[in-house]
């Protein structure tokens, strides 16, 4: 369905339906402003992960490979 189609329904609907739509976009277009593309800040996860000391050792699961 093309936007054209699209328009041209919602021009049929009753003022109401018009009305909740024209909320719903207003809605969803304050939504995405807010949100946006916002960049991470760098060092912005720090302290939320934790590696252990033995990170690089062998997991026992594997030893029967090795």
């Amino acid at each position: 369905m093309s936007w054209t189609e699209i328009v041209e329904k919602i021009k049929t609907l009753p003022p109401s339906a018009k009305k909740e739509i024209e909320d719903y976009l207003e809605q969803k277009l304050a939504h995405f402003q807010n949100t946006g593309n916002k960049q991470p800040v760098f060092g912005s996860a720090k302290g939320m992960f934790v590696m252990k000391a033995d990170f690089d050792e062998p997991l026992d699961d594997f030893k029967e490979y090795m």
